[in-house]
């Protein structure tokens, strides 16, 4: 008998969440960075057992790194300005 897997946009619709899909890539919006935390693990799990996806790890280091120089150089330059380059590192 064959068992039947639910696709991972289906399961994220199943548990209620709030998500944007970009080509490869998803976005899973949540209230609060535990809430992030614990839906990232569990959603890792089932896109790598049952959707037999690949999760690429987060490179946190790097974006803090590129946001601490961004500030760093952000001195003299007017708030607006930082914002919207703030806007392309972080949205991409």
């Amino acid at each position: 008998m064959r068992q039947h897997t639910q696709s991972p946009i289906s399961e994220l619709e199943r548990r209620g969440h709030t998500f944007c899909r970009y080509a490869e890539d998803s976005r899973i919006y949540v209230a609060s960075r535990r809430a992030g935390e614990r839906v990232k693990e569990s959603v890792t799990v089932f896109l790598v057992k049952r959707g037999r996806l690949k999760v690429a790890p987060e490179p946190e280091a790097r974006l803090k790194a590129k946001l601490k120089d961004m500030f760093r150089r952000g001195r003299g330059r007017s708030l607006q300005r930082v914002i919207e380059e703030m806007k392309l590192v972080l949205i991409g």
